[in-house]
């Protein structure tokens, strides 16, 4: 399981591979908050998060966006999740993490320009997602 980030037109883009598409999600989440370089304080958060999408790669981007919008307006990083379901159009998920001062890097979204989730010949999953920053 590994992610890595590209220079992208004014953006960045992520790179995740992972041996399963839950452990593709997690890796994605964990992928945008250590962009973002949070500082992270004592005090631990929990969010439980329902989203619902047409597909896996829009899922992945709606799923994101979702943690992305909570970060933000509550001041939290989110270093674990749990998923209480997750299938190719719809997850509910708990977000665990803590408060936060400030994040050291910002993205305003997360996009679906060239998002994609697949899965290749030798069983391994593969998003594509670019940050606007």
């Amino acid at each position: 399981m590994s992610y890595s980030f590209h220079e992208h037109t004014a953006d960045v883009r992520m790179h995740v591979e992972s041996k399963s598409f839950p452990a593709l999600f997690r890796q994605s989440l964990l992928g945008v908050f250590e962009f973002l370089r949070p500082i992270a304080l004592p005090p631990k958060v929990e969010h439980t998060i329902d989203v619902r999408s047409p597909d896996s790669s829009a899922l992945l981007v709606d799923f994101l966006n979702e943690a992305l919008s909570q970060a933000l307006a509550n001041k939290e990083t989110y270093d674990s999740v749990q998923f209480l379901s997750l299938h190719s159009g719809a997850l509910r998920a708990k977000l665990r993490g803590h408060r936060i001062s400030s994040f050291g890097e910002d993205i305003k979204a997360i996009t679906y320009h060239e998002a994609k989730v697949q899965q290749d010949e030798k069983g391994v999953w593969h998003a594509h997602i670019v940050f606007d920053i």
